[in-house]
């Protein structure tokens, strides 16, 4: 949830509003969009505590026609949830932390894809490792926001290295942003609070990742219900402390301007409250390429998961190779016994700790992909905040799915599908409503025209154009899947395989004779002989 956004975007939030106080409102207002989003998903999750997240939810609550919301969500997820942004974002700051700074050149997409290889392997092959270094990172970001929160009641006391800026003596605060030629509109207009909460929502995302993996959670149901609302309100808590430090320090148009200087808030804010040194030119670039490294090591572990149940649906192809679950321990010891005997130390415990390693594979197939083809600068960040929005238009289905059968949610949704015992939450219908028409919000807000990014040549349209287009791909591989497949005699069927236990869902043909195939319209399904074969 916490990556490089936090210290970057609060530039594009103050130069659209022109408001300290509107500003540090949005936050707000964000942090309890983000509380009753994750609400409602606690709701989803205690219900089906499966990795998959919206994967396992939509085929639950839009149940005809089947695996239609299936592939689209699976469209926008395999092809566009990537930690290329987050790899770019390292580079950068590495790059920048160094004598010479060469952000943006083939070097630092070469640091890129090094860094994504790298991770990706640790999660393949060292599994147990790849997350204790996750956890790790996590508590230097979180211990990173902590330390700007700290400098910013230093600098409120006025123990700052610049004069205080006064933001707080009145509402909007003194002085005005001087951006609007590079932003193409009016700070401070409608357009740019839209395009203001906007950047606020993408600065929370991803505090779903949770019910991503659940799977891999020891009592999910406990977990989602207690640990995840603690964690995500203390981020938002964080962010708010953090936005006050900043406006603590530094004026309404210092912070704008970093956007167009292409440097992070955190480096000004720190050269406002301690002077321009070797902290501010090395230290903090390290420290923001650390919570961008943490980023991506959270990514591959939650994104490269659900892949794998996607391809255990069958929604891809060779859907076989990708579900496959490989710990690396016994495929290494077909190859080298010799070495696994020399590096035993290392291998305590793999084997109790599958690893999807072809998922990982395919996520870093992609993730390479995104970067190389990433010719603007803003490229790969565009790719990350398109996924953002094909993501909103999936979560309103969710919620929208919700509000529809809010009747039968204590008779049916909320069955367990094992026990057919009832869960113990569900989330109130206002929180659900509420949360839902803040993504009515920003499905529809970035149809406004309004640049969001003041270096980028790439136009307004982009992102709202082709995440609402990823819906119309997902229904077109629906019907060339699915819908035509099935009418060629093919069907679908679950397989568990031999080698790692995993059920995958595969199309097979067979035939359609009527002495041997019985059709039951009320359930959709088709017996022959002993084995039960699934039509859509």
């Amino acid at each position: 949830m916490v990556g490089t956004g936090i210290f970057t975007t609060p530039a594009q939030i103050i130069a659209s509003t022109n408001s300290v106080g509107a500003t540090l409102l949005l936050w707000a207002l964000g942090g309890i969009v983000t509380l009753a989003g994750l609400y409602v998903f606690i709701e989803l999750g205690t219900a089906l505590p499966r990795s998959g997240g919206p994967l396992v939810y939509l085929p639950r609550i839009f149940r005809r026609p089947r695996y239609l919301a299936t592939c689209i969500f699976a469209v926008q997820f395999v092809l566009f949830a990537t930690s290329a942004s987050s790899a770019v974002s390292f580079a950068a700051n590495i790059l920048q932390a160094g004598p010479v700074d060469r952000s943006g050149s083939y070097a630092s997409n070469g640091l890129a894809i090094a860094i994504v290889t790298a991770v990706c392997l640790i999660h393949a092959f060292l599994p147990r490792h790849g997350v204790e270094l996750s956890n790790v990172l996590g508590v230097v970001k979180l211990g990173f926001l902590l330390a700007i929160s700290v400098a910013g009641f230093v600098a409120l006391g006025g123990r700052s290295n610049t004069p205080p800026p006064g933001n707080f003596d009145i509402f909007d605060g003194p002085g005005t942003v001087e951006m609007a030629d590079a932003l193409q509109g009016t700070p401070g207009s409608a357009a740019g609070f839209a395009v203001a909460v906007l950047h606020v929502l993408y600065s929370f995302s991803g505090w779903q990742s949770a019910n991503y993996v659940l799977g891999e959670v020891r009592r999910p149901k406990r977990t989602l219900f207690k640990a995840v609302p603690i964690a995500v309100g203390l981020v938002v808590v964080l962010y708010m402390l953090t936005n006050v430090a900043y406006f603590a320090a530094l004026s309404k148009n210092d912070i704008a301007l970093t956007g167009i200087d292409q440097r992070s808030v955190a480096a000004a804010f720190f050269e406002a409250v301690v002077g321009d040194g070797s902290f501010v030119q090395i230290g903090v670039p390290i420290l923001l390429a650390t919570s961008a490294l943490g980023n991506v090591f959270a990514q591959v572990f939650a994104m490269a998961r659900v892949k794998q149940e996607i391809a255990k649906e069958g929604l891809l192809p060779w859907s076989i190779f990708w579900a496959r679950e490989e710990p690396f321990p016994a495929t290494f010891w077909s190859v080298s016994r010799h070495w696994v005997d020399r590096l035993a130390f290392l291998f305590r415990n793999w084997t109790t700790r599958p690893s999807p390693a072809r998922a990982i594979l395919l996520h870093w197939i992609i993730t390479v992909v995104i970067i190389l083809a990433s010719t603007a600068a803003d490229g790969a960040l565009y790719v990350s905040v398109t996924f953002f929005y094909a993501e909103s238009w999936v979560s309103l289905f969710l919620a929208a799915g919700l509000l529809s059968t809010f009747r039968h949610r204590n008779i049916e949704w909320l069955l367990d599908p094992v026990t057919e015992k009832s869960v113990f939450y569900k989330a109130p219908t206002l929180v659900v409503v509420f949360w839902a028409l803040s993504l009515v919000f920003a499905v529809s807000a970035y149809f406004v025209p309004f640049r969001q990014f003041p270096t980028s040549a790439i136009p307004w349209y982009v992102v709202p154009t082709v995440g609402t287009g990823l819906l119309l791909v997902g229904a077109a591989y629906w019907l060339l899947w699915a819908a035509a497949r099935n009418r060629f005699g093919f069907y679908l069927r679950d397989r568990t395989l031999n080698h790692d236990g995993v059920v995958v869902t595969e199309h097979i043909r067979i035939e359609k004779r009527a002495e041997r195939v019985e059709m039951i319209h009320s359930v959709g399904r088709i017996r022959r002989g002993h084995e039960i074969w699934t039509s859509l």
